[in-house]
């Protein structure tokens, strides 16, 4: 008979489902990228990773009352208004900026995205006995050809389905690097009929040199000494000695990125793409001990004592 204690898995494990659920919960696909949504909207159900039909703006009546303390309602109570006091415009981009090796000469740049289209369902059927009508989801994804780097703008159109939906860049070149700027823009018009459907749900942009190389270099921090007073040099310099292994290799617009790095080296990346829930592994903070580490032996750590040694010397 087997043990169920041997199918348990590792807290690490069970922490990683978690956030596969949460971030699936609020940003989807939940059903799979060929799911089926039986709500009125797909706006209602998820939260985030979501590009607007070009100047789709939010009234301020849409935005929630909050109530004051974190809790009660409108109705039991009095409440906090988040809504701004003009229209917002909900965002119908993302982007990155980042810099590239002089020695590359290409990028290749992959988008993804989820359309969802209102149809009729081949798994659920209404009171009725028809089909229901259903939003469908279908998977836009396309892989660019080699794009080389030269100065000026860059415009890519992945889905000819799409036209409106376009990957738009800046290309500069300074004296030691290429700056590089990539938008996923929706373009499209939102028709008054199933909006949803001009609407870019889960989208992804992913960016690499046609070779895989690692020609994705560190920011430069545009800093001049001279313009900083003595202490707080060298504090900027201390700060870049800490963090000198954890680079950052571009700045995200409206979403985050993620860089993935070769094997032992942290200083340059091979690929870049876009996180619209951002992730970090925070590293465990317990203390060495002798087993792990023999030269602590004989090592005197007691504040107290070594505070006494100080004042002795003294």
């Amino acid at each position: 008979m087997t043990s169920l204690l041997s199918s348990i898995p590792s807290p690490t494990k069970i922490r990683e489902e978690l956030e596969r659920m949460v971030l699936k919960d609020l940003l989807g696909p939940v059903g799979g990228p060929e799911e089926e949504i039986d709500e009125p909207s797909v706006r209602d159900r998820y939260l985030v990773g979501m590009l607007a039909p070009k100047r789709q703006e939010l009234s301020p009546e849409q935005f929630d009352e909050l109530p004051q303390g974190g809790s009660g309602s409108v109705e039991d109570g009095a409440t906090e208004s988040s809504s701004p006091t003009t229209k917002t415009m909900f965002p119908s981009s993302f982007g990155m900026t980042f810099c590239v090796g002089l020695e590359a000469e290409a990028l290749q740049i992959t988008a993804r995205w989820g359309h969802y289209h209102r149809d009729r369902s081949e798994r659920l059927t209404a009171a009725s006995g028809d089909k229901k009508l259903v939003w469908k989801r279908t998977q836009r994804e396309a892989v660019s050809e080699a794009i080389p780097l030269k100065v000026g703008r860059l415009n890519w159109t992945p889905d000819g389905e799409f036209p409106e939906v376009q990957v738009q860049g800046l290309v500069r070149k300074r004296d030691d690097f290429w700056s590089v700027t990539l938008f996923l823009v929706n373009g499209q018009q939102e028709p008054k009929k199933l909006r949803d459907s001009a609407w870019v749900f889960q989208p992804e942009l992913i960016v690499e040199s046609p070779g895989k190389e690692a020609i994705f270099h560190s920011r430069p921090q545009q800093k001049d000494p001279g313009k900083s007073d003595p202490v707080t040099f060298a504090e900027e310099q201390e700060m870049a000695m800490l963090y000198r292994h954890h680079v950052e290799f571009g700045v995200g617009h409206g979403v985050s990125i993620h860089a993935e790095c070769p094997d032992g080296i942290c200083d340059k990346a091979f690929r870049l793409s876009t996180r619209v829930v951002p992730t970090h592994e925070v590293p465990q903070t317990t203390p060495p001990t002798t087993a792990n580490w023999p030269r602590m032996s004989g090592l005197v750590l007691d504040m107290k004592e070594l505070g006494e040694t100080a004042h002795v010397s003294d």
